[in-house]
């Protein structure tokens, strides 16, 4: 979705320095700064949220190469530069929507651009991207990131370990498998039985190690290594993480932090059904 030197053309005098995408795979970030200097100057971030109707409403209707966009900037200027971000919202029919953030610069040089304009001139430079905007199965990230274009729902034999029940999404890479409701009334409502959560996202192979407040079992579950942690606790559960794939973002080059990898992170209220619903996501993600 997003083209650097169409935006270092529109920002004029500045350089691409990064493009990553987030913790939890839903944006991706583009951030440009002016070559005589070293902080961040815009940034542009790209992503896909859950946005009802009434936030779209609340938007200025911007029509940009025959899209139907909605833009919305709150109101935020110190006495020389505004500081609030612009963001422009492109509704799919899903309940979802794909949006652009312009968060303007730290310290920006004189006649900068106002975001939502630089956001306006990046919209026409990109539209046939947004008009026809890739999906997650096609892998468009260089490298490929496995578990951006995976589906935490698709872990069926989570259902079977729980003797049926329900699905939902709590997020694009999350989601939420729930046993059958306990009937107290005999109507069938009621708490679920059991929950088990599962989640992709990236972050440090520090995270497979555990910490102070922690500690970590190392195992392997269906021949994938794995880190188990049991709080004994009623509300925490246990959890179960692995890492999924050879591929590593580097966050900051300046870091002295190990770069990010994909990890899926499972927790239900015991280890023997964490570890049978992260086997029955492995078998999805390998």
């Amino acid at each position: 979705m997003h083209n650097p030197p169409a935006a270092t053309t529109i920002v004029k005098g500045e350089v691409a320095d990064s493009l990553l995408p987030s913790d939890d795979f839903n944006d991706c970030t583009l951030n440009l700064h002016r070559a005589d200097k070293l902080v961040p100057d815009y940034t542009m971030a790209i992503g896909v949220d859950a946005v009802d109707q009434d936030t779209i409403q609340q938007g200025q209707p911007l029509q940009i190469a025959g899209l139907n966009f909605y833009s919305r900037q709150q109101t935020g200027t110190n006495d020389e530069h505004e500081t609030s971000p612009c963001v422009v919202y492109l509704p799919q029919s899903d309940g979802y929507a794909l949006y652009l953030q312009v968060e303007p610069p730290i310290d920006p040089v004189d006649g900068a651009m106002h975001v939502c304009d630089v956001a306006v001139a990046y919209l026409k430079a990109t539209a046939e991207r947004w008009r026809t905007p890739p999906t997650r199965a096609e892998h468009r990230t260089d490298p490929a990131l496995d578990l951006a274009a995976a589906d935490p729902c698709a872990a069926t034999g989570i259902l079977t370990a729980l003797g049926g029940g329900r699905v939902a999404h709590a997020d694009l890479h999350q989601c939420l498998y729930a046993s059958p409701r306990q009937s107290t009334d005999g109507t069938g409502a009621g708490a679920p039985l059991k929950m088990v959560d599962v989640r992709y996202e990236l972050d440090s192979p520090d995270t497979l190690t555990g910490d102070d407040d922690a500690t970590y079992k190392q195992a392997a579950i269906a021949g994938m290594p794995v880190a188990q942690h049991d709080s004994h606790s009623a509300t925490q559960g246990c959890l179960t993480l692995f890492r999924i794939g050879s591929v590593s973002v580097t966050i900051d080059e300046n870091s002295s932090e190990p770069p990010w990898v994909q990890i899926v992170e499972v927790t239900a209220p015991t280890c023997a059904l964490s570890s049978q619903a992260a086997a029955a996501v492995i078998s999805t993600v390998r």
